[in-house]
């Protein structure tokens, strides 16, 4: 008995969501409401990407020779921080891994 009111209360609702000429129901989707006191958070702030720009010798250096490497954030605002993890591969096949932080110039 309760199988068929609820195959009958379906039929129903199936029926009244249809528009006329088509067979696919109108999906409606409701916002539940915010229990009292409930505060949204702000909505956030766009984030601009990073655009990393790196620097390397373009000429092969002797070996035991020293080599500077450059990386800056060309989004970074002045002052902005970031973390990274940098790995570079040498010609013998070893790596040199660090850490470090990239400061936005002020």
């Amino acid at each position: 008995m309760v199988q068929a009111v609820e195959d009958d209360v379906w039929d129903i609702m199936s029926q009244s969501l249809l528009v006329e000429g088509d067979s696919t129901p109108e999906i409606v989707t409701a916002t539940p409401p915010l229990p009292p006191g409930f505060t949204p958070a702000p909505p956030a702030t766009p984030t601009v990407a990073v655009a990393w720009q790196t620097s390397a010798p373009r000429e092969p250096v002797p070996t035991g020779g020293v080599v500077e490497l450059g990386i800056r954030n060309e989004n970074g605002a002045p002052g902005e921080t970031q973390a990274i993890g940098v790995q570079v591969n040498l010609p013998d096949g070893s790596s040199v891994s660090m850490q470090g932080t990239v400061v936005g110039e002020e």
